[in-house]
């Protein structure tokens, strides 16, 4: 029993060493790949949805010193298909004499859209962020092929920053934050939302070149 005890308690050891290997970023250390499986999702909101997947890595080795963070790869998904623009008019209701917002769709063109931005903050210090921005309007014949609906769209993120944070710089957060994946025909026409389906990026953290 004392044997099966120890064994126990040798592979929880060998496996909370590999989890804290995974989830600490040594400055001057190894360059990290992220893939999807290292973030967790979260949502905000009701419409649009924000739709958050944040990863969290222990960081050893700022003392002060000049550092270098290092961000780069591809995050990948299902476009969006949306049509028209949404625009806020402000009316007064004449009973109440109260001011309210409303929403309405001026007709257009069916679009795709591929929205997203990736942050790296480290202890609630920002760091930097690159964003993508993909709009493609559709033609007739494309606009009624359903094959377009779930086209795949790849974009390369690129996240340099040469800063100092004074030993302040624990714990790394990096942040893929999109929106858009709420349907609500009635009012946004938004057809079909987009997705991040796949995320490859290396990170790194430096303290010289």
């Amino acid at each position: 029993m004392k044997g099966m005890m120890g064994l126990l308690i040798l592979i929880s050891s060998v496996l909370s060493f590999q989890v804290m290997a995974h989830t600490q970023i040594v400055v001057g250390g190894k360059q990290y790949t992220l893939t999807k499986e290292d973030f967790v999702h979260k949502t905000t909101g009701k419409n649009p949805v924000k739709h958050e997947l944040i990863a969290t890595f222990n960081v050893n080795g700022d003392h002060g010193q000049r550092l270098y963070f290092n961000l780069a790869g591809i995050i990948a998904g299902k476009v969006g298909l949306k049509q028209g623009t949404i625009r806020k008019v402000k009316v007064i209701n004449v009973d109440t004499v109260r001011e309210k917002v409303v929403e309405y769709t001026v007709p257009g063109k069916k679009y795709h859209f591929f929205d997203a931005t990736v942050t790296l903050s480290c202890s609630n210090i920002a760091i930097d962020e690159d964003s993508v921005q993909y709009k493609k309007y559709l033609n007739g014949y494309e606009s009624n092929n359903t094959s377009k609906i779930n086209e795949n769209k790849s974009s390369k993120i690129v996240v340099y920053k040469e800063q100092i944070t004074k030993g302040k710089c624990k714990q790394l957060q990096v942040k893929i934050t999109h929106q858009y994946n709420k349907v609500n025909a009635t009012k946004s026409k938004e057809f079909h939302p987009m997705s991040i389906d796949n995320v490859h990026l290396t990170l790194s953290v430096l303290e010289k070149y």
